[in-house]
C-alpha cells in the first residue's frame, strides 16, 4: 500500500511528508518509471498529492540489481546528465542524493499523433511533483548496507584537479561497464610530468567530461588545459564525451597522416587508436570522440588560418567543405591574451595573441576516418 497524505489542510492542499534516518525496503517497480526520463523509483510508494516530500538520511533499497541497474542506466543517460557538485552521485553501484529531487510519477512516452499534437502546445505539459532528497541512497539487494556487487553500470561524482580526475577515472575504469561521468569542478591543468601516460578508457565504456554549463549563474566556464600532452586521453574501442569545457593547451601532433590533421583543432590530447589498415573499410567507422558546446582556444596563427579558410571555402563554388557545414562560431575568450580586442591575426601588434573557436554543434571523430558527408 502507498504511503499518502494523512488528512488535507484547511486550505484544501495536501499536508507535507517528511522520513528521516530510515531504510525503506521498496516493492517492485513498475518497469515504465525506472525507464522514464527522469527515472522514479518512489512513484508507486509514495501517493496523494502532497505539498510536499522530502526524504533525509533515507535507503531506499529495491528488490532486485536488475531493476537498479535498469534506473541507474536510465538515469545516468550521458545526454541528459546534467553538470553538478555533490548533488548527485553514482558510486559503488549506488545512487547517492545529497541535495536533488526525484519525480513522485512519470509520464509514459508519447507516441505518433500525441507526440504530433504535443510538440504545437504553447502551454508546457504538467509535471509531476518531486520530492527532496538530502542524504539518500538508491540501493537494492537487501538492507544490509553491502549494496550490488561489480562491475556497476555508471560511476558518476565531481572532481578537483587533474590528479583527483585521473585517479577517479581510473579507479572507476575496471570497475564500470558502461559509463563513466565526471563533472569538473574545479579548472583541471594537466602536468606532463605527473600525468603517469595516457587516460586509457576501457572497451564499451563511455568517460564523459563535464564543465559548468551556465558560466554567469554558477561561477566561471570550466577549464581543461591539456598542457601540450598528446595523446593525455587514448581508447580503442570506448568512447570519450566532452561537455560545456574551455579546452586550452591543445597539442600539435608528433606524426600527420592526412595534412588536416596537422592542426591543434584536431584534438590530439584525445587519441582514438586506428585499425588496422587492412580492416579500413571492412568495419563501419564508429563516433568514437564527441565535443558538446565546447571552446577550443588556438594560438593566433591557427585561428587566422581557421579563419582565412572557412571565409575561402565558403565563399567557394558549391560552399564550404563537410567539416564546416556544422558551422563555427568564433569569440575572443574572456581571460586570455586577445579577449574583447575581436579578431587579431598572429602578429598583428607583434604580441602573442588567442583566439577561440566554439563549436555550436556537435564534432565528432570518427576511429580510422572521416564520416563521408559528416563532420571530421
Amino acid at each position: 500500500m502507498p504511503l499518502t497524505e494523512a488528512e488535507k489542510g484547511e486550505n484544501g492542499k495536501g499536508s507535507s511528508l517528511e522520513l528521516r534516518n530510515l531504510t525503506l525496503l521498496l516493492p517492485p517497480a513498475p518497469p515504465e518509471a525506472l525507464t522514464a526520463q527522469p527515472p522514479t523509483v518512489l512513484s508507486h510508494v509514495i501517493g496523494g498529492s502532497p505539498a510536499g516530500v522530502t526524504l533525509s538520511g533515507v535507503r531506499l533499497v529495491l528488490p532486485t540489481e536488475t531493476e537498479l541497474t535498469v534506473y541507474t542506466r536510465q538515469l545516468c543517460d550521458p545526454q541528459s546528465w546534467a553538470f553538478n557538485v555533490r548533488r548527485l552521485e553514482v558510486l559503488r553501484g549506488e545512487v547517492l542524493f545529497g541535495n536533488e529531487s526525484m519525480p513522485l510519477g512519470w509520464a509514459p512516452p508519447l507516441e505518433g499523433q500525441e507526440a504530433a499534437s504535443a510538440s504545437t502546445l504553447t502551454t508546457p505539459l504538467p509535471t509531476p511533483a518531486a520530492a527532496l532528497l538530502l542524504r539518500t541512497v538508491v540501493t537494492c539487494c537487501g538492507g544490509d548496507g553491502d549494496g550490488p556487487p561489480g562491475p556497476w553500470v555508471c560511476t558518476a561524482t565531481a572532481v578537483w584537479g587533474a590528479a583527483d580526475l585521473l585517479a577517479t577515472a581510473r579507479e572507476a575504469m575496471p570497475a564500470t561497464s558502461s559509463l563513466v561521468l565526471l563533472s569538473l569542478a574545479a579548472h583541471v591543468t594537466l602536468d606532463p610530468e605527473a600525468a603517469g601516460g595516457p587516460l586509457e578508457v576501457w572497451s564499451g565504456v563511455k568517460l564523459c567530461l563535464y564543465g559548468n554549463p551556465d558560466p554567469v549563474a554558477a561561477g566561471p566556464a570550466t577549464q581543461l588545459d591539456f598542457a601540450g600532452i598528446e595523446s593525455a586521453v587514448r581508447t580503442t574501442a570506448g568512447f570519450v564525451q566532452l561537455q560545456d569545457l574551455v579546452l586550452l593547451g591543445l597539442p600539435y601532433p608528433a606524426k600527420v597522416v592526412y595534412l588536416v590533421q596537422a592542426v591543434a583543432a584536431w584534438l590530439h590530447a584525445v587519441e582514438i587508436v586506428r585499425l588496422p589498415f587492412w580492416l579500413w573499410g571492412r568495419v563501419p567507422a564508429v563516433v568514437r570522440l564527441t565535443l558538446i558546446r565546447c571552446t577550443l582556444v588556438l594560438p593566433a596563427a591557427e585561428a587566422a588560418w581557421w579563419r582565412a579558410a572557412i571565409a575561402a571555402e565558403a565563399a567557394a563554388p558549391g560552399g564550404a567543405m563537410p567539416y564546416l557545414k556544422e558551422g563555427w562560431q568564433w569569440v575572443p575568450l574572456q581571460g586570455h591574451p586577445g579577449a574583447g580586442r575581436g579578431w587579431r591575426d598572429s602578429g598583428e601588434d607583434g604580441s602573442e595573441g588567442w583566439l577561440s573557436i566554439r563549436l555550436r554543434a556537435r564534432w565528432r571523430k570518427a576511429r580510422h576516418r572521416w564520416k563521408p558527408g559528416g563532420v571530421p
